[in-house]
């Protein structure tokens, strides 16, 4: 399995990551652009001073607005599991399986506000 901090794993998520934030207006493979993207978006559609109270962490903030599925990240608990999979490289453990689903939108938030 590998680990979330191995190059190889932040270069299967910048992959997916680039793949799940494209949409009808954007589309492009480098990184950087993609997270610009997606950040833009959450601070126009999400980030209002409401949630900021409601949710006082950024990474938290930017969970909550992804879990209402703005971008085609997989959502199901099979679907998460099988990208999980794949980014790790690996089969993931049964006793792994509940904490990959239910932190999977605060991992990509976290990628996603990584610089």
């Amino acid at each position: 399995m590998l680990r979330t901090n191995s190059k190889k794993y932040i270069e299967n998520m910048n992959k997916y990551l680039c793949l799940c934030l494209s949409d009808d207006e954007f589309q492009s493979d480098d990184i950087v652009e993609s997270k610009k993207y997606a950040l833009d978006r959450f601070r126009k559609e999400y980030d209002s001073e409401y949630e900021r109270r409601r949710y006082p962490n950024k990474q938290i903030r930017v969970a909550e607005w992804l879990s209402g599925l703005p971008f085609r990240f997989d959502y199901g608990y099979g679907d998460i599991l099988e990208v999980a999979e794949s980014l790790h490289e690996c089969k993931i453990p049964e006793d792994m399986e509940n904490v990959i689903t239910q932190y999977w939108w605060k991992h990509l938030a976290y990628f996603i506000l990584k610089g």
